[in-house]
């Protein structure tokens, strides 16, 4: 059997923001937990190439949940055009019964 969860990956200008995005997320039983790493991104930006330190929000939800995860991250999200990619993982059985339960969970 296929155990199958999706990985959302995020980047955000600072920990702030994607803290409070993830607080909301996890509030609303969106996602199940969240990791924040800190990258340095380089892109072309207004005629420019940009070389800024951003937080990179890796999000862990059910696929059902997918699509609404999404729309929370697009209204929160400071960015004028936020990469908000997704991504199936197949994870061990232990792991997706942990990850079910903190999702499907009433608060």
């Amino acid at each position: 059997m296929k155990f199958s969860f999706i990985l959302f990956y995020v980047p955000f200008p600072d920990l702030l923001s994607a803290e409070k995005a993830i607080s909301a997320l996890l509030n609303l039983r969106l996602i199940a937990c969240a990791n924040v790493y800190q990258a340095q991104s380089f892109y072309h930006w207004q005629g420019a190439i940009a070389n800024e330190g951003e937080q990179v929000a890796y999000l862990k939800t059910l696929p059902e949940k997918a699509a609404e995860v999404a729309t929370v991250l697009e209204k929160l999200h400071p960015y004028q055009v936020p990469c908000i990619a997704q991504t199936e993982m197949i994870c061990n059985e232990s792991y997706f019964k942990w990850l079910s339960k903190q999702v499907r969970s009433e608060i």
